[in-house]
C-alpha cells in the first residue's frame, strides 16, 4: 500500500490502451496448471510510445484488448508506469488482514513454555540460516544491495513480461482462450452455491445454539486429563488433530484441591469440540468449564471469543462458497445473453 501511494504521488494520471495480455501459468499437484492474465498497456508521452506489463495478474479479465485504461506515469521518468487501480490497495489490505490474523492465532494458541519457545527458536534459526544462504547466493551483502535488487526486480516486472509468459495480441483469440480456460460446468457452480447456502445455514444455526447455551451455562473448573487424536491423510502426508479431554466437577472452584477416589466417581469427562495441531493444552492444565446445569455432560472449555470459532468458521466458508458459486453463475448467464445478442445482431 505504501509503495503504491508513494508511486502515485510521484506520477501523473494518463490513459493507455490494452494491446495484449501476458498469460502466466503456475503449476501445483492439487490443481494442475492454472492461468492468470496481466494486461500489456501501450501509452504515449511527448510523442514517444512506451509499453509495460501490469505487475499484478488475475484469473478474471477486467479489460478487453483495445480498451482504454487509466494508468499512472512517473513525472520524471515516463518509461515507468503502472495501472491506476484499487487492486493494489485491496491486495495490500488482504495481506495486512492475513498478517493480523496470523498474529492473533499465534497469541491465542502458542504455549509460552520452555519447550515451545525452544522449538520456535530452532525454527527461526533455520529460517535465518536459509535466508542468509539465499542472500549470499545473490551477492547481497548490505542494505544498498537489497535496495538495488528490489529496484531491478520492480523494473523488470513493470517494463516487460517474464520469459515464460505467453503474449496474446489478437482480441478474438484471447477471448476464445479465456472462455475455454475459465468456463466451469453449470452443475459444479450449482453445487458450490447449494453447499455454500447449506454450510452458512448450519453455521448460523450452530451459532444460535451456542449463544443459547452460553446464556444459561454455569461455570466450573476442570483439568486436562487426556487427548483424543483424529488423524487424516492428504497428498502432503498425514496430520493429527488433538481434542482435549477434560474432567471436572460441577460447581467446582479454581481453588478446588485433588478430589478423593469416591468423589472422583461423580466427576464428569467430556471432549472439547475444538481440536488443534499441535495441542493447545498440556495434561494437568487447569481450565474453566462452561456446562449446562440441566445436563452437565454438555460442556465446553471457556475460551472467550473462541467459543464461537466453529460457527464462525462455517459461516465464513459458507459465504465464500455461496458468493463464488452465485457470482460465476451470474457472470456466465450474462456472457451467454451477450453472445446471443451478438449472434442475432450479426
Amino acid at each position: 500500500i505504501v509503495d503504491f501511494r508513494h508511486f502515485k504521488r510521484a506520477a501523473v494520471a494518463r490513459k493507455g490502451q490494452v494491446v495484449a495480455y501476458a498469460v502466466r501459468k503456475s503449476r501445483s499437484r492439487q490443481n494442475g496448471t492454472t492461468e492468470t492474465y496481466a494486461p500489456v498497456v501501450q501509452y504515449e508521452v511527448n510523442g514517444q510510445s512506451h509499453q509495460f506489463t501490469a505487475g499484478i495478474s488475475a484469473s478474471q479479465v477486467k479489460y478487453q484488448i483495445g480498451d482504454t485504461v487509466p494508468i499512472l506515469v512517473h513525472k520524471t521518468d515516463p518509461a515507468k508506469a503502472r495501472m491506476d487501480s484499487s487492486l493494489n490497495n485491496i491486495l495490500g489490505g488482504l495481506f495486512l488482514a492475513l498478517g493480523i490474523g496470523a498474529m492473533v492465532a499465534f497469541f491465542a494458541l502458542f504455549q509460552f513454555d520452555v519447550v515451545s519457545i525452544g522449538i520456535a527458536a530452532v525454527v527461526v534459526a533455520v529460517v535465518v540460516f536459509k535466508a542468509v544462504g539465499l542472500l549470499n547466493r545473490n551477492n547481497i551483502r548490505s542494505m544498498d544491495d537489497v535496495k538495488a535488487k528490489l529496484t531491478t526486480l520492480k523494473q523488470t516486472g513493470i517494463a516487460s513480461p517474464a520469459k515464460d509468459d505467453v503474449i496474446i495480441t489478437d482480441a478474438a483469440a484471447f477471448k476464445r482462450h479465456v472462455t475455454r480456460r475459465q468456463k466451469a460446468p453449470a452443475w459444479l457452480l450449482a453445487i458450490f452455491l447449494v453447499v455454500g447456502l447449506a454450510v452458512t445455514t448450519g453455521g448460523i444455526y450452530l451459532g444460535l445454539k451456542r449463544t443459547e447455551f452460553l446464556q444459561s451455562a454455569a461455570t466450573g473448573y476442570g483439568v486436562i486429563v487426556d487427548f483424543n487424536r483424529k488423524t487424516s491423510s492428504s497428498d502432503h502426508g498425514t496430520s493429527t488433530v488433538y481434542y482435549p479431554v477434560v474432567e471436572y466437577a460441577p460447581q467446582s472452584t479454581p481453588q478446588s484441591e485433588q478430589l478423593s477416589v469416591q468423589e472422583r466417581q461423580h466427576n464428569i469427562r467430556f471432549q472439547h469440540d475444538v481440536g488443534t495441531s499441535p495441542p493447545s493444552y498440556h495434561r494437568g492444565d487447569k481450565v474453566r468449564v462452561l456446562y449446562s446445569p440441566s445436563n452437565p455432560d454438555e460442556a465446553i472449555i471457556d475460551e472467550g471469543w473462541m467459543n464461537y470459532f466453529g460457527p464462525l468458521l462455517m459461516v465464513a466458508l459458507g459465504v465464500i462458497f455461496t458468493i463464488v458459486g452465485a457470482a460465476v453463475l451470474i457472470k456466465q448467464h450474462r456472457q451467454k445473453a451477450t453472445e446471443s445478442r451478438l449472434e442475432l445482431d450479426f
